[in-house]
């Protein structure tokens, strides 16, 4: 247990690998008083993403990860089973925002955020088919029953909607886009994105660690070295392998 924990009722474990971080076990009622303590001493939000560790007999998980103090905090919340929920974090951290609505979008766990809307699932998976559960069956034939995206509209006198994409002309990611506007006025901007979601995550779960680091320098051409890193940091991490400092400069 690190030495400035404030909290005696959070026991927290150092895990190793180039990035020094905590790991604690939460009930739901710590995640949301630890949200909230960090919220309020200036920490920061960093991710947010759950697992499916049901057959470990866990259930569903939630994870997230925040920075406070100079220090990395990542918590674990078990989520149940048939209907898994989480107390949302939208409400302190704006950005978890569209990370809880690809939770539910990829695992089925649900949160109380007040915006629920899908963000990955753009009409290609039916209504209880979520692809990073562990008895998804991956390359089946999308089958979708879902209603078309509710945009929020805005109204009012000479109010126009613009909708641009997600095809463009450029080069850029596709993505749609609403512009609410009174003339050179925009009133409002609605984006969804994840157009270009490509399922790599349930991949990867068939692939040995030496070709998942193929397949992750090949996620995005020009990150590959970002890309290919994060995922050697990552495996670095979760095997509690500490590289030695010749390495780290050398794949600098």
């Amino acid at each position: 247990m690190p030495s400035d924990n404030p909290r005696p009722d959070v026991t927290w474990t150092s895990l190793p690998g180039p990035v020094p971080i905590d790991h604690a076990w939460v009930d739901g009622t710590l995640w949301r008083a630890l949200a909230v303590e960090w919220r309020s001493a200036g920490g920061e939000f960093v991710a947010l993403w759950g697992s499916d560790e049901r057959p470990a007999g866990l259930g569903f998980v939630v994870h997230a990860v925040f920075i406070c103090a100079r220090k990395w905090r990542w918590i674990s919340l078990r989520a149940g089973n048939d209907d898994p929920r989480f107390p949302a974090l939208s409400g302190l951290f704006p950005a978890a925002a569209r990370q809880e609505r690809a939770l539910f979008d990829l695992l089925g766990i649900s949160c109380d955020a007040r915006d629920t809307r899908p963000w990955l699932r753009h009409e290609v998976w039916g209504a209880r088919d979520f692809p990073l559960r562990r008895d998804f069956v991956a390359g089946a034939p999308p089958v979708s029953d879902e209603p078309p995206y509710p945009f929020v509209s805005v109204r009012g006198t000479g109010v126009h909607e613009i909708a641009v994409g997600p095809i463009h002309a450029g080069t850029i990611e596709p993505g749609h886009f609403r512009f609410s506007v009174v003339g050179d006025e925009i009133l409002r901007l609605e984006e969804r994105l994840g157009y270009t979601h490509k399922g790599v995550a349930k991949r990867l779960e068939d692939m040995s660690l030496l070709d998942g680091g193929a397949l992750a320098g090949r996620i995005c051409a020009d990150s590959t070295a970002a890309y290919a890193g994060a995922y050697a940091m990552a495996v670095e991490a979760v095997s509690a392998c500490m590289v030695p400092p010749r390495a780290l400069w050398l794949r600098a």
